[in-house]
């Protein structure tokens, strides 16, 4: 029985999770591991700041622009200089004030290339909408 258990488990092939994952606190967070790449999309409400941080293996060596392309049905390349990269972790984040076009490319496609010169790491965003949709549903900034 235990052969047959073993045998079955190894002709079944390892698989890191993919899911893309929303969660409200403070601060609303979407998120997503796969392999050894991380991408983190938070927003603040009280100052209305979005961020994106990105994490690969070796980190992330600066250059002049950083790009994100998203492939599938609403494909969409956008891009930016104003992109930091820590010395600390070598991650690779962008702040703003909106973020409309990163979050339609992560939920209306099926991968997400970030590229930084010649850098690039790639993730699934199939399971993203459901996530996505939540974190647009975070509450918006208070206006006095």
């Amino acid at each position: 029985m235990r052969r047959w258990l073993l045998a079955i488990a190894m002709m079944c092939p390892a698989r890191t999770a993919v899911a893309w994952t929303f969660e409200e606190t403070a601060i609303c967070t979407l998120s997503h591991q796969e392999g050894a790449t991380q991408v983190v999309v938070t927003f603040d409400p009280p100052t209305g700041l979005y961020a994106i941080k990105l994490t690969k293996a070796g980190g992330w060596q600066d250059d002049a622009i950083f790009q994100i392309r998203f492939e599938g049905p609403q494909a969409l390349t956008i891009g930016t200089d104003q992109h930091v990269v820590a010395t600390q972790d070598g991650s690779l984040s962008v702040t703003d004030t909106g973020f409309g076009n990163v979050l339609a490319g992560i939920a209306l496609n099926d991968r997400m290339t970030a590229m930084l010169g010649d850098q690039s790491a790639t993730v699934s965003t199939v399971d993203a909408a459901e996530p996505v949709a939540a974190f647009n549903a975070c509450p918006s900034p208070k206006t006095s």
